[in-house]
Parts: C-alpha cells; sequence; structure tokens
C-alpha cells in the first residue's frame, strides 16, 4: 500500500490524504481501527467457549477477508522501524483490541466458568499471540477451525469443571 495508490483509488491528491494523515502509518492505523471497531463486538453468546470463537472468527475475518489484514500487517512493520509511531500504536491497539475480550473473560469469572485466579492477560496474550504468529509467518492458513482449536486448548487450563460428587469419589 502506498499513499499514491491510495490517492489514486480516491480520486484525491496526495496533499490531502497528507493533510488528515500525515504518515501511511496514520493511514493505515485509522482504517485498521475503524474496520475492527465496526466488526468486533461483544458476542454473549451464553459461555465463555462460544463468545471467544465468536470474536477469533471475526479477527479471522478481518485478517484474511478485509482491508484491515494488510494495514495490520503494515502498522506492526511499521511499528519496528519508527519507536514513536510504535509506542502510539501499540499502546492505542492494546487498549482497544483487549477491551472486549477482557469484558467476556471477566464475565466467564463471575458466572463461574472460569476459575477466578485466571490470568486475563495471559489468556488474551495466548489467543491473540497465536492468531498474530500465524497470520504474519504465514506458515499455516489463519482459519477459524484453527481459531477454534486455540480456545479449547487454552480454555483448558482455565476452565472451572463440577465438583466430583462423593458417590463418583468413593465417598
Amino acid at each position: 500500500m502506498t499513499m499514491e495508490r491510495v490517492a489514486a483509488a480516491s480520486r484525491v491528491a496526495k496533499t490531502t490524504l497528507y493533510r488528515r494523515w500525515p504518515t501511511k502509518a496514520a493511514l493505515c492505523m485509522e482504517v485498521y481501527f475503524e474496520v475492527a471497531g465496526r466488526e468486533l463486538a461483544d458476542p454473549d453468546a451464553g459461555n465463555v467457549a462460544d463468545d471467544l470463537k465468536q470474536i477469533l472468527k471475526t479477527v479471522v475475518h478481518l485478517q484474511t477477508k478485509t482491508v484491515a489484514g494488510q494495514a495490520f500487517i503494515g502498522l506492526i512493520a511499521e511499528s519496528h522501524l519508527k519507536p514513536d509511531f510504535q509506542n502510539d500504536f501499540l499502546a492505542e491497539f492494546a487498549i482497544r483490541r483487549r477491551e472486549v475480550t477482557s469484558h467476556v473473560l471477566r464475565r466467564a469469572i463471575q458466572r463461574g466458568e472460569i476459575l477466578p485466579k485466571t490470568d486475563i492477560d495471559l489468556v488474551i496474550d495466548a489467543i491473540g499471540g497465536a492468531t498474530t504468529f500465524r497470520l504474519l509467518q504465514r506458515h499455516a492458513p489463519l482459519t477459524v477451525g484453527f481459531a477454534n482449536s486455540i480456545v479449547d486448548l487454552v480454555l483448558s487450563g482455565c476452565k472451572t469443571y463440577p465438583p466430583k460428587s462423593k458417590q463418583a469419589s468413593g465417598g
């Protein structure tokens, strides 16, 4: 993606773009947050596994079927090249991207679906990290099936289980 191509596709002068977005990274960031903001919502399907799977299904769609995926890759590249941008982008990205998932996990704790001591940030990092790794490495496709497997894997480490009955435990 170049500013020239965006200007041509938008039928505006490049200077018009630069008045609104001083860098290509600023434009990419706005595109990503605009598209992601429309797509990502609290699913509240009634259980944490379905909620997380719905969130990741949306993320897979965003990253593989919309302009947000390419914008995201560009933003990550830019954040490594320009430390000032890295601080701005990563702070904003972390807050926005983690908000919905954090809410879903806190609700799951309240419902008794996952352990109260669950490290919400670690769960988000494990799920988000795995999907981002697939997107960036391209060693295997980023699919809904993969996303569902990651949710199942991560939740197996923090789910609560019904207490064993005395009869079942021999007591």
